[in-house]
Order: structure tokens, then C-alpha cells, then sequence
């Protein structure tokens, strides 16, 4: 028999007690004295026993050897510090004395949180044990040894301390091997993982999700195997992976072909084995991708690569371009640097402005936290652009580019010193502007002044404020800044200001934490997943803006609709089949798994945004769905489009009245905004391209027009066309990428045959064979909503849907409704159809407790609504009158022009 060492566990530390005042005060009285040496050591250790004392007296952990010392004495505090060391890691997997592993030990005794503990740190399975029988063999010769050893210690004539203390040792782990073996005795092996399914994440890849064995006296699982194959008997297999993880649930396999079918299956392990392999729901999967169908748009990700190529061909010196000819570094003449030092001897680079009057400034807003950087007068730094605003306005969406090249500041400005003599109102604008910049940047001692709000502030007396932000901390100390709170920043301004008019930097200093928080929110990324966005505009005197979340406003309104962001070519096949099918009845046909779980995702999204914008369901009837493309933002983020109809995606300011939680963006500031954050590579070269092209057009033309001879306008023609040519390549990977403008295209033709309607997703049948797996996958892997704070009212939606699954007509209409005529056949069998009532009605007010009516009264309400030539009982007509009271219609917005939405658009004066 094997000789086993005997261990016993440490033993805890005494602390000290208190100590007597009376001994302490002597104690130092004599060390004030200047006592001994011996004195001075019993002082010190006086003092220490003083602050042992404070430390309320908290007993040390005990010190073990090993981890399976702590695992004998399931002290599972001691367990959990020791796994933080380098040094445990290699013993969780050795072997000990007695052949065993400390994940045999949780598993044997049940001890649940301490294996997943281990198998969280790296912990395996016993090598030793392919089968049970092996392990049980084991068990016996432990208990044997361990039975004999506690015979021979009571057989002692002499027992000793050290006896006694040998004895209890192997009697305590006489019972442990005895109660491991009963564990292991009375365990079954696994059986089957429940809702095991399978789906497409990718053009090559399968995502599996499963759940843990539900048979009861199966033991700990320590580990799962996933298989997959070609074959539905699995024969050969295609590949196979172990999951030593507990806590995850789910594996993603990688490397498959695409258009190939799969069959995947999975099985649990415990001590006693593996068991039986359980088949995904559905029992096959194809990787496939949306861009392998025909007739759909498929945006490249090269566009970053040829802008780059584009940058390097501009900044290239053998580029004959006048804005590198003009920026290079000359020795300066003397005329011309009499003629700057006159310029530059009434600017101040190092002062700011500390009193608007009348004109257009530049402040800089750089924060910590609840902090703000703030000059020696407890002022915002501030510097002064020009005294006209109206050309200033004119280029602030430049001036919002010129952001992504805050570094070429000093390069651009070299370019422009040609320009100042000239009469380009535009070259000089921009001239003003970059001045402005650069005195902010060598003041605050940075270059990136961060991102442009997304609009000037503006105040009664014409003062006009172009505000930039950034998260940013000053890499040296400057003398004429500090850092101040946020919070008595805007008390001590607000007590200050004495006028009754607010200027701009009032309004800017009121308004500061609004500012800083959309600063924080646009610049997050939204967490991976498909989700379904809804394009809305606004129309104002000057400009067209888009309404987006508050919380997120670098995207459209959206909601997430599940967190897996690939789409299947059978999943879009689908979508595209519903805008082709002539008869409503092919509706109803039924969907296998894939397609059930991808309409349930779809129908709970659709519900919870309409809800969200408090947009009627029977308002929504019409709107589409844009089945064009799939809309990928960055490697982990798509989106599809639900489309209002043309008169209705563009409305008046204050016509739909005030949502809580949206604000409205103008559109190329929105652009800016969700490029900068999902397409930064490409975007920031872009705009370095734009504002650098630009530049070089206007010095090109002003060159064309001054030109006098033959030759002249030749040369000056030939460098014009050139320009014109690489904007016009810039202009063409730009317009690749801009997909709003393109959805705008779409949604102007109103007879478009290849869009899909609302309507028939939300009336689609949903079959009932895979109710059980579909339920498991949206509580287990739930589409989080993203778009504000409306998380609580998933659950009625789900709730009710699951209800209104059962029936053919998803969406409840009107009281008002009855009366209206079907212009089709068809839509006679479908009151979802039938119009509304045009009525009068306020603007502004909300609309959520009749779509919540609607969803309450939809089991009692059902056949009433369905056929509504049926008569009403005096009870349920002062019931529908009463939902009647209760629902308000959205006013109609404004009717697009005739003319195409881009023309529009690029025309910012007209209304």
C-alpha cells in the first residue's frame, strides 16, 4: 500500500488583545525619560501590539501547502486567493498521493461552486479514469488504505499526541473517501443538454447554444463535447471540440463551407462518463451570408484602402497641386516678414477672450470627470474667429471636417498664406478660422481640440459660439489654466451674471453637462448585434436634421433585435419573398426553426420601437421594411431599415410634437458623427482629402482666372481638371459609403415593388413545433433593447405576442375603422387593411396607453375586431368608444417635393 503523509490543517494565528492604557502611558513616559535599550524594544513592541489591536483583532487565513490541503478542508476563501497565484496554476491539474485531481474532489462530494471555480481557473478532468469502473476501483483501494492505516493507529499499546492526532486524521478521511464513494455510487451518468440549437453567425460558421442536463441525480458536468458532420448519422465526423468551461454555454465553430448543410449534436460529462449525444433544433444548419443573393447591393470595405492610397497621392510633393507648392517651407523675404511681424504685432496667441462683442469665437471645452479646464479668470478658453458671423455659419460643416485634421493646422495654414492678398470671401473665412484654431492650440499646449458640437450657440446680441469637446487631460502644466469643479463652475457663473440677457457662454456654461453628455454618448459603440433602425427627418428653414437617440447619437432610432449581427441568405430570401408574393393566403404557409426564431426576434423589435416613438401600430401599417442591403456598421453592428412612407419620413418642426429621450441632428452633422465613430479609418482620411482638395480647387481657380496669355490658361486648365478629378474620386468613394442618401432614394418611389410591408411580417404564422427551443433562446440569449429606458416593457411585449402569435392578424384597429371600405377583395378578409377615420386632433399628445389597450384587450377583443360587421352589445360599444377617448392619430407630416431627396438635401436654403 501507498504511503501516505500526514497533514493536518494549520492553525490560525492568536491576535492580540487589548492593550492596558495604564502600560502604554508608562511605557512611553519612560522612552520621553530616555530610558534603556531594553526599554526602547519593550516600548516598540507596545506600539505594535497597539496597532494590532486596532486592527479589531481579524484572524490571518490559515497558510496551507497546497491547494488540495484547502480542497480537504473546503475552506473555499482560502481556495479562492490561492487560485489568483501564478504559481496554483500548476498544481490544479498534478496529481497528489492518493491518484487524484482537486476536480475529482468537487465533483465526488457535489461541491457545485467550487468546481466551477476550478474549471473557471483551469482545472481537468482525471487522465488516469477513461471508465467508471476505473474510477470506482480507485475508491475502494482509498478506502482499504485508508480503513487499514486507522486499525493499525487504534491497535497502539502506547498512544502519543502525535498518535492521537495521526488517528483523527485518517479517521476523518476514512468518512470523506466513504461518502465520495456513496456519491459516486447513487450518480447517473448524464443525460442528454436541453434546447440544444444552432445558428448561422457567419458565412463559415455555426453558433451552438445548449443548457445543462435537466435529469436529476446526474452529478456535476465538468466538461461538453460538441460534434458536427455532413451526415445525419454523423458518420464520418466532420470535427468534434471539448468545452471545459461551465459557465459557458455555447461554442461558435469556425472554418465550414459555405452552402454546405451541417448536423451538429452535443453531449454532456461527468464522473461516470459521457452520455448520450442530444441533436440541435433545427437538426441542420447552412453558413451562408445575405450578400450571396442576386439583386442587392453589397457595400465593399476597400473604400478606407483607396482613400488612404488617394491621401498619399495628394501629400505627394510630385503632386502638382498649388497647396503643396504654396505650403513649402521658402527662406522668407524681407518684405515679407516686415509684413507679417505688422500682422502678427496686434495678435495675442496666448490671450483669451474674456467678452463677447459681437462676433463669431471658438471655445475649447476639455474635461475630467466632473472637472473643467478653465483659464486664471475662471473663464471658458475662448478665442475670437471674425466679427461676421453669416460667412462663418456658412463653413461650419468644413469647419466640422477640419476636426479629423486638427494635426495639419500648421501645414494648412502655410498653404493659405497666398490666399490673404486674394478676394476669395472663402479662402479668407477659412483663413480666419484656422488662425483661431491654432491660437487654441498652442495655449492649451495640445493639437486635438476634439470633436465639433453639432451646432453653433447663439444668443439675442449676435454673438455666435462654435464649441469643440474632448475628454482629455493637459500632457503639461500651463500656467494660465487649472482644472476646476463642473458643478461650482455653473454656480459661481450663474451668481455672477448680473445682465438680464444671457450671452452665448452663458447659454454654453447653463447647458454644460447636457453638452459633456452628448460628448460622452456619441462617441460610445453600440454593443454587437442586428438591430432595427427607423429613418425620421425634420425639416427646418435652413437645414434637414434626423432624429436619433439621446443616448446613442451616433445611430438612427433603433432597437436591438437579437445579438447575433449576421443575417442568412435563407433569412433574406424570406424578407425578399414577402414583397413577391400576390396572395395573401401564401402567408400562412409554415417556417422551419430558423425563420420562426428570426420572425419572433423581428415582431418584438418592430413592437418595442413603435412603441418607443409612440407611433400607433394601425399608423404603421404601411411603412417597409428596406430590403436593399444590410447595413453594416464596423465588424460587429448591422442594421436593417424600417421605412415610413414618403409623405410621412419628413415633418415640420413641432408637428410630431416632443419625444423625451430623441433629438434631432442636422444630417451632415449626423454623418460626421456615425462615421467618426464606426468608420473612423476611412472617414478621417477622407475629410484630410476633402479639406486639402478643397483648398487647392479654390487656389486652382482663383489661378484660371488670372491667368493672360495662351499658355497660362492652358497650364492653369490642365491643373484645374486635375484637381477636379481627384475630388471627383473622393466625391465617388464618399458617395459609396453614405447610405442614408440612398435609403432616401428608396423611399421616394411609393409604387417600389420589391419593398416589403410592414403588414405582412407582422401577419406572417408563426408554426408551433419548435415553441420550446425558440422560448429558450430569447430568455437566454435576449435581444437587449439600446435605445433609451423602456427595458421594462419588453416583457408585456413578449407576453402579448406570444398570444397574438396564435392568430393571423397581429395589429388591432379602430373603433373607427368599421366604417371604412377595402379597395381590395382581399383586404376585406383583413381588417388590418381598413383605413382610419380622418379626425382632428392635438398636437404632441401621447399615444401609449391605446397601443398598451390594444395589447390588453387583444384575447377578449380578438373576433370583435376581426369581423367588425358583427353587432355590438351596448357594453363592448361604450367600451370601444372609451379606447376611441383614449387614442390620438399623429398629425400628417409635410409631403416630400417632387423632386429627388439628394437635390433636396444639398440644397440647405430652400425650405
Amino acid at each position: 500500500m501507498m504511503a501516505l503523509p500526514i497533514r493536518e490543517p494549520p492553525q490560525r494565528r492568536r491576535s492580540f488583545g487589548p492593550v492596558s492604557p495604564k502600560r502604554i502611558y508608562r511605557n512611553l513616559s519612560v522612552r520621553l525619560r530616555g530610558g534603556t535599550s531594553s526599554d526602547h524594544l519593550q516600548a516598540a513592541a507596545v506600539v505594535k501590539a497597539e496597532r494590532g489591536w486596532h486592527r479589531k483583532s481579524v484572524p490571518s487565513s490559515p497558510q496551507y501547502l497546497s491547494v488540495w490541503e484547502a480542497i480537504e478542508n473546503d475552506d473555499i476563501e482560502a481556495i479562492h486567493l490561492m487560485l489568483g497565484k501564478a504559481s496554483v496554476q500548476e498544481e490544479l491539474n498534478r496529481l497528489t498521493s492518493e491518484g487524484l485531481v482537486p476536480l475529482d474532489m468537487a465533483a465526488l462530494m457535489n461541491n457545485t461552486p467550487l468546481a466551477k471555480m476550478l474549471t473557471r481557473a483551469g482545472a481537468r478532468d482525471n487522465p488516469n479514469f477513461s471508465h467508471a469502473a476505473e474510477r470506482e476501483a480507485h475508491l475502494c483501494s482509498l478506502i482499504s488504505e485508508a480503513g487499514h492505516r486507522v486499525q493499525q493507529l487504534q491497535d497502539a499499546v502506547n498512544e502519543t499526541p502525535e498518535k492521537r492526532r495521526e488517528l483523527r486524521i485518517w479517521t476523518l478521511r476514512q468518512k470523506m473517501y466513504c461518502q465520495m464513494q456513496e456519491n459516486f455510487q447513487q450518480m447517473d451518468a448524464p443525460s442528454t443538454p436541453c434546447n440544444v440549437t444552432v445558428l448561422v453567425t457567419s458565412a463559415t460558421g455555426l453558433t451552438v447554444y445548449f443548457q445543462e442536463p435537466c435529469k436529476p441525480k446526474c452529478g456535476i458536468i465538468t466538461r461538453y463535447k460538441v460534434e458536427w458532420s455532413c451526415s445525419a448519422n454523423f458518420d464520418p465526423l466532420c470535427g468534434s471540440e471539448t468545452i471545459q468551461k461551465l459557465k459557458c454555454t455555447q461554442y461558435t465553430i469556425t472554418g465550414l463551407t459555405s452552402g454546405v448543410k451541417y448536423f451538429v449534436r452535443v453531449s454532456a460529462y461527468n464522473v461516470k462518463g459521457w452520455g448520450p449525444a442530444q441533436i440541435s433544433s433545427p437538426p441542420s444548419a447552412i453558413p451562408s451570408s445575405w450578400k450571396e443573393c442576386s439583386g442587392i447591393k453589397v457595400r465593399g470595405k476597400e473604400q478606407a484602402e483607396s482613400m488612404g492610397k488617394l491621401l498619399e497621392q495628394v501629400k505627394d510633393p510630385l503632386y502638382r497641386g498649388y497647396f503643396i507648392e504654396t505650403s513649402k517651407v521658402h527662406t522668407p523675404s524681407k518684405r515679407l516678414s516686415v509684413s507679417r511681424s505688422l500682422k502678427y504685432l496686434f495678435q495675442s496667441a496666448s490671450k483669451f477672450v474674456r467678452n463677447l462683442q459681437r462676433g463669431v469665437y471658438l471655445a475649447a471645452i476639455f474635461y475630467q470627470k466632473d472637472k473643467i479646464l478653465v483659464t486664471q479668470e475662471e473663464q471658458i478658453p475662448l478665442v475670437e474667429i471674425d466679427s461676421c458671423s453669416t460667412s462663418v455659419i456658412q463653413e461650419f460643416h468644413w469647419f466640422a471636417k477640419l476636426s479629423c485634421a486638427w494635426k495639419d493646422i500648421q501645414w494648412l495654414q502655410q498653404g493659405m498664406t497666398s490666399a490673404l492678398s486674394l478676394s476669395s470671401s472663402i479662402l479668407q473665412t477659412r483663413q480666419k478660422i484656422l488662425l483661431a484654431v491654432s491660437q487654441l492650440q498652442s495655449s492649451l499646449g495640445t493639437e486635438d481640440l476634439g470633436q465639433v458640437y453639432y451646432e453653433p450657440i447663439k444668443d439675442q446680441q449676435g454673438n455666435v459660439l462654435l464649441v469643440t469637446l474632448q475628454e482629455h487631460s493637459i500632457p503639461q502644466a500651463l500656467e494660465t489654466l487649472h482644472w476646476t469643479s463642473i458643478s461650482s463652475f455653473q454656480r459661481d457663473k450663474k451668481k455672477s451674471c448680473l445682465s438680464a440677457e444671457s450671452t452665448a457662454v452663458d447659454v454654453l456654461i447653463s447647458a454644460l453637462k447636457e453638452k459633456l453628455a452628448y460628448h460622452r454618448y456619441s462617441s460610445q459603440i453600440s454593443p454587437p448585434g442586428l438591430y432595427l433602425g427607423f429613418l425620421k427627418l425634420c425639416s427646418s428653414v435652413d437645414q434637414i436634421k434626423v432624429l436619433v437617440p439621446q443616448k446613442l447619437p451616433n445611430l438612427l432610432c433603433h432597437m436591438r433585435i437579437r445579438e447575433n449581427k449576421h443575417i442568412s441568405r435563407e433569412e433574406w430570401d424570406w424578407l425578399q419573398n414577402l414583397s413577391t408574393r400576390s396572395d395573401v393566403t401564401d402567408l400562412k404557409k409554415d417556417l422551419d426553426f430558423s425563420h420562426n426564431l428570426f420572425l419572433k426576434e423581428l415582431r418584438a423589435a418592430i413592437t418595442h420601437l413603435l412603441m418607443r416613438l409612440d407611433i400607433p401600430l394601425t399608423k404603421a401599417r404601411n411603412y417597409r421594411l428596406y430590403t436593399q442591403e444590410v447595413l453594416e456598421f464596423g465588424d460587429k453592428v448591422s442594421f436593417l431599415l424600417l421605412l415610413p412612407p414618403s409623405e410621412d419620413i419628413c415633418s415640420a418642426p413641432g408637428q410630431d410634437g416632443h419625444l423625451s429621450g430623441f433629438l434631432t441632428l442636422p444630417l451632415q452633422m449626423f454623418e460626421i458623427v456615425h462615421f467618426s465613430t464606426y468608420e473612423y479609418q476611412f472617414f478621417s482620411k477622407y475629410c484630410q482629402a476633402s479639406v486639402l482638395l478643397e483648398l487647392d480647387s479654390q487656389l486652382s481657380q482663383q489661378a484660371l482666372r488670372e491667368a493672360l496669355d495662351t499658355q497660362e490658361v492652358t497650364e492653369a486648365k490642365e491643373r484645374h481638371d486635375q484637381v477636379m478629378g481627384l475630388i471627383q474620386r473622393v466625391d465617388d468613394l464618399w458617395r459609396e459609403v453614405r447610405w442614408i442618401t440612398d435609403a432616401l432614394h428608396y423611399v421616394r418611389y411609393k409604387q417600389n415593388c420589391s419593398d416589403t410591408r410592414l403588414l405582412w411580417i407582422m401577419e406572417q404564422t408563426i408554426t408551433k413545433d419548435s415553441d420550446e427551443n425558440l422560448d429558450f433562446y430569447l430568455h437566454h440569449a435576449p435581444s437587449l433593447p439600446s435605445c433609451s429606458d423602456c427595458s421594462d416593457r419588453i416583457d408585456s411585449i413578449r407576453d402579448s405576442q406570444s398570444s397574438l402569435d396564435k392568430d393571423d392578424v397581429f395589429w388591432l384597429t379602430d373603433g373607427n375603422s368599421v366604417s371604412a371600405s377595402p379597395s381590395s377583395p382581399e383586404e376585406a378578409n383583413y381588417p388590418f387593411y381598413q383605413e382610419e377615420e380622418s379626425s382632428p386632433s392635438s398636437r404632441g399628445r401621447k399615444v401609449l396607453k391605446s397601443r398598451v389597450s390594444d395589447v390588453d384587450m387583444s384575447k377578449t377583443k380578438l373576433l370583435q375586431n376581426r369581423f367588425h360587421s358583427l353587432p355590438r352589445t351596448k357594453k363592448e360599444w361604450h367600451s370601444e368608444k372609451y379606447r376611441e377617448s383614449l387614442t390620438t392619430e399623429m398629425p400628417r407630416a409635410t409631403r416630400l417635393p417632387e423632386r429627388s431627396l439628394v437635390e433636396w438635401i444639398n440644397a440647405p436654403q430652400e425650405t
